[in-house]
């Protein structure tokens, strides 16, 4: 497992790079939510990974976000629900 601290997340490749890495697998997240608070995530854009009822409708493809380019929408495999961050709150990323 490989640790992603003190770079900038907001950077193209870097997007481009985790946005692969959670079309494949589950991954490590920690970001301050907006009311300050710090929240680690555990979530994916893998379909294999996601359950049927909570698939994204239509093509089924989860590289495509209706979000902002601000934000990441993804799933929480913890919470079991649809989630989402802002780039510039990331503090760790753990592949």
């Amino acid at each position: 497992m490989e640790t992603y601290a003190n770079i900038d997340y907001t950077t193209d490749n870097f997007k481009q790079q985790l946005k692969e890495a959670l079309q494949k697998n589950e991954v490590g997240i920690t970001f301050t939510k907006r009311d300050g608070t710090e929240r680690r995530m555990q979530c994916t854009l893998s379909t294999s990974r996601i359950p049927g009822e909570h698939l994204p409708k239509g093509t089924g493809d989860t590289s495509t976000s209706k979000t902002s380019t601000e934000a990441l929408a993804v799933f929480d495999i913890e919470k079991s629900a649809w989630r989402s961050f802002r780039w510039d709150s990331i503090k760790s990323v753990n592949y």
